[in-house]
């Protein structure tokens, strides 16, 4: 319950060239400059209710940032958060050694106030994310990102946003009896291109993003849609190679008391979609596909289910002349889901069809 919105131990500014006159100052921005000088350090925001914001130093010269030893941790320890938050909330902490913006440019234009940069660079991030999902749901609505930024009430314009090396885990309970299942994102590298929501830009924001997951298996990511788009249209496209199914049971053990065994050499995907649905086109290859349907205790097979599971999957040996199978995607949304969670099982849904289906194009 403090009242600390933002502190910083030192804040050093330096305004060159400054002027107005009887008509500057009736400008929303009231006076004109030439360079400037900032610099501050040991600075703290209070995001809300359950993050805080560490940032230990920013130096802005000749309109360019560097920003260093960036943090924004959740304020509790995860079984403090959970006894205080009424509904599901990710438990976040994230360090950013280093952020570099280029070119940075603000004012007013037609009484709207602007930001753009020529650049943003974000490097080394590394991510920890926990979700309680013994917690009751968070059944709000929510927006897709083209609306968010739609709906901004600046404009922005940063043509690119580059990530170099980050890592990510992703945690998620959902039994008290078991430890929470994980899945983990390593080496991700990756463009945003074209992130603005002006009027003026009818040209589409690109994701093109490259990774590890669980250490081991190529993951690529392309996604595209437009901002100024009201349907919220977008498409995304994808690609995993030399991925081992029994990689993945540290997530799919205590989230579904499941096992997977098989490989998939690749796997690709196009989906396209709005808001409310999907649908798209996925094939696959891979070996020696089964699932492993575990007991209640997560410790036993329940070989009855098991063999069950697994009457309706192709282990991967009926494959046409080029060793895939085929499956269709097609999906309608939960509005009060993430853009990831849609795609998550958009993905699923193909996967599914393809294992499980009749596997022809």
């Amino acid at each position: 319950k403090d009242s600390v919105q933002l502190s910083t131990e030192s804040i050093n500014f330096n305004l060159f060239d400054v002027k107005t006159d009887p008509q500057i100052i009736k400008q929303k921005m009231p006076i004109e400059y030439g360079d400037y000088t900032f610099s501050a350090d040991s600075i703290f925001v209070d995001l809300g209710k359950f993050e805080k914001l560490n940032v230990a130093n920013i130096l802005v010269e000749d309109k360019n940032i560097d920003i260093s030893g960036v943090q924004l941790i959740s304020k509790y320890s995860k079984s403090e958060q959970s006894k205080i938050a009424k509904k599901q909330h990710d438990h976040v902490t994230l360090h950013i050694p280093e952020i570099e913006i280029d070119e940075l440019d603000f004012g007013f234009l037609k009484n709207r106030f602007f930001v753009s940069t020529s650049r943003l660079k974000i490097n080394s991030p590394n991510g920890e994310i926990y979700r309680d999902k013994l917690l009751p749901e968070d059944h709000t609505p929510k927006a897709f990102y083209s609306q968010r930024l739609r709906d901004l009430p600046i404009d922005i314009d940063i043509p690119e946003i580059a990530i170099n090396n980050g890592n990510l885990t992703y945690e998620e309970l959902v039994d008290p009896t078991n430890p929470p299942g994980k899945l983990s994102i390593e080496n991700i590298s990756g463009i945003i291109s074209n992130v603005s929501n002006s009027n003026q830009n009818n040209e589409s924001t690109k994701v093109e993003v490259k990774a590890n997951l669980m250490g081991e298996a190529l993951v690529n990511l392309k996604w595209d849609f437009k901002v100024q788009d009201t349907k919220d249209l977008f498409i995304a496209s994808g690609a995993i190679s030399n991925f081992k199914s029994n990689s993945a049971n540290s997530f799919l053990r205590p989230n579904l008391r499941a096992e997977a065994e098989g490989y998939i050499d690749q796997l690709y995907f196009t989906i396209e979609g709005n808001s409310r649905a999907s649908r798209g086109d996925m094939k696959m290859k891979y070996q020696d596909f089964e699932f492993v349907i575990l007991k209640k205790d997560a410790l036993k097979i329940n070989k009855t289910f098991t063999a069950i599971a697994n009457l309706f999957v192709n282990d991967g040996s009926k494959t046409d002349e080029d060793g895939y199978r085929y499956g269709q995607i097609e999906m309608e949304r939960d509005q009060t889901k993430s853009f990831f969670n849609f795609l998550w099982i958009s993905i699923r849904d193909g996967l599914i069809d393809a294992v499980a289906g009749n596997g022809k194009k």
